[in-house]
């Protein structure tokens, strides 16, 4: 290809060519930031899999790809939080679950993780709490 621009020249072949290069330089970068926060995330390091994965997004800010990385991560990792805190309200532990979110709001701040501590702070009230006691009585009550 470089033989055929020296010999014949053509401007906007050669214009498209070198919006093609970078192009695929540009991609070539996202598949590796998009690697990289992959093996943080598999290696149970979601603090650097989400800095990793937000410096991408501040490089190529309307980069679908990475946008579609950052909230792919993020739904795994609250849907995750949110099943730890549950089982941990399931068994009446609300210190715990309060903690739970509260570690991963440290990891990664976020609307979601912030939404699920005042569900959980909201679960531990006494109030709510001892409603779903007398809930579960007058379940097993009428079961017997």
């Amino acid at each position: 290809m470089e033989q055929y621009f020296t010999i014949v020249p053509e401007p906007a072949f050669a214009t498209r060519k070198g919006q093609l290069e970078k192009e695929l330089a540009e991609l070539k970068d996202i598949i590796g930031i998009v690697k990289e926060a992959s093996d943080f995330y598999e290696a149970e390091d979601y603090k650097n899999a989400f800095a990793v994965i937000e410096a991408g997004l501040e490089k190529y800010p309307d980069n679908l790809k990475m946008k579609e990385g950052y909230f792919y991560y993020l739904e795994l990792y609250v849907e995750m939080i949110a099943k730890e805190a549950q089982e941990a309200c399931d068994n009446k532990e609300y210190k715990k679950a309060i903690e739970i979110v509260e570690k991963a709001l440290e990891i990664h701040e976020c609307e979601q993780l912030r939404q699920l501590l005042e569900h959980v702070r909201e679960e531990r009230n006494v109030l709510y709490r001892w409603w779903n006691d007398m809930r579960d009585f007058f379940e097993k009550f009428n079961h017997e």
